[in-house]
């Protein structure tokens, strides 16, 4: 039959709250309701993803490690679900970040990625990977948007007088300095 009507709800509620979760009590109030959640209804694979990214979250703003284990545990719930789930690849990765499993981190982001290679936070946490953690990942992004502007060039939007065609030699420069040698560290 699927979760009741209560349930909807406080997903739904919960979702709001993620959503606007620097507000304040937004992740301790949404983290009850989540976890409320995943007992009425065990394999909803969205809500345990929800539930890890509330608990990531709630690390990144209060520096307190008691988040981190439930964080991951939903994360991998979730991809035990729906391993396809791109969000739950994304938080876990994100998590891999913030605590130096760089390797882990890769393989989680490079994944989410795979299967959404628009998923804007999946190329932030990347992006702050890079600076904190590895330069591998850095080149990772470059090669990526090398792909997408070639792409674009050769679906033709890079015609003469297009707004890719004018900003061909800019995007060329910008993708040559990233691409050079990166001396990020930690």
């Amino acid at each position: 039959l699927g979760p009741g009507r209560g349930v909807q709800d406080d997903y739904r509620k919960a979702r709001e709250l993620l959503a606007h979760h620097y507000r304040p009590q937004a992740l301790e109030t949404a983290i009850p309701l989540l976890q409320g959640v995943v007992a009425q209804d065990p394999q909803f694979a969205p809500a345990f993803a929800d539930l890890a990214r509330a608990n990531f979250l709630q690390f990144t703003q209060q520096r307190e490690a008691k988040y981190v284990e439930p964080a991951r545990q939903a994360a991998l719930r979730a991809l035990a679900l729906a391993p396809d789930l791109a969000s739950a690849h994304v938080t876990l990765g994100a998590l891999y970040v913030w605590t130096a499993q760089n390797d882990q981190a890769t393989h989680e982001l490079e994944e989410a990625l795979r299967l959404d290679r628009f998923n804007a936070a999946a190329y932030g946490s990347n992006y702050c990977g890079s600076i904190v953690c590895t330069r591998d990942i850095g080149r990772f992004l470059v090669d990526q948007a090398t792909a997408w502007y070639n792409s674009m060039i050769a679906s033709g939007m890079g015609r003469s007088g297009s707004p890719i065609a004018s900003s061909r030699a800019s995007a060329r420069a910008t993708i040559s300095r990233a691409a050079s040698p990166l001396s990020w560290s930690r």
